[in-house]
């Protein structure tokens, strides 16, 4: 049964922390409060669950892997900032960003020819 599953106790509890993040920060500092909350809680849910991924199985994400990513993700947000779009543009660039992002996790290595055609293999399904 996958509604057993721990992972959804990891999930509520992001949620929980949410809702207790957001209680407090919203009342302090409004949209900006809203959006610290939600991160806080994700942060805390990813911890929660690399935690028991760890205990579980005894394995987590190389290091080199976690830098290479976060890297990507500095290059994402530096061209979001300088590329500000609203309305229906909001779209593009949300797509412009994520083909930054993945563009640069191939040119790390961190995405590889393999999981290329694993996702074919998927498509073609």
């Amino acid at each position: 049964n996958n509604f057993c599953h721990p992972s959804w106790g990891h999930y509520i509890l992001a949620v929980v922390f949410a809702v207790v993040f957001n209680h407090y920060f919203v009342k302090k500092y409004a949209l900006i409060g809203a959006a610290l909350a939600t991160t806080l809680a994700l942060f805390i849910g990813v911890i929660i669950t690399a935690v028991y991924i760890y205990r579980e199985y005894g394995v987590l994400i190389e290091l080199d892997s976690f830098l290479r990513i976060c890297y990507a993700t500095v290059i994402m947000y530096i061209v979001a900032w300088f590329v500000p779009f609203s309305g229906y543009l909001l779209l593009v660039e949300y797509l412009i960003l994520g083909i930054v992002y993945l563009l640069v996790l191939y040119l790390s290595k961190e995405i590889t020819e393999e999981d290329i055609g694993l996702v074919k293999g998927l498509i073609g399904r």
